[in-house]
């Protein structure tokens, strides 16, 4: 008789390898799109990504509310950080 390999699959294989087949591409295909989300933190796009303009905003806020906070709000100038004075 014909058709060797035995089990009689139609001649075109064990069907748990066209499975394996998929599996194997699905999982490569989802690490692939981890690793390019991962791959550039300040593209702006994901959510892993470094948000620096937040980052300022909580800055610019802590420095309304420090002890040279009064004089930064009246004059309006808050993203400029005061000149460090020297002990001595």
């Amino acid at each position: 008789g014909g058709g060797g390999g035995g089990g009689g699959g139609g001649g075109y294989g064990c069907v748990s390898a066209y499975l394996v087949g998929l599996f194997f591409t699905f999982i490569v295909l989802t690490l692939y799109r981890v690793v390019s989300d991962l791959e550039d933190p300040f593209d702006g796009r994901g959510d892993d990504d470094i948000n620096w303009e937040h980052f300022r905003e909580e800055l610019d806020t802590l420095g309304l509310a420090g002890a040279d906070g009064p004089k930064l709000r009246a004059t309006g100038d808050i993203l400029r950080p005061p000149p460090i004075q020297k002990a001595g």
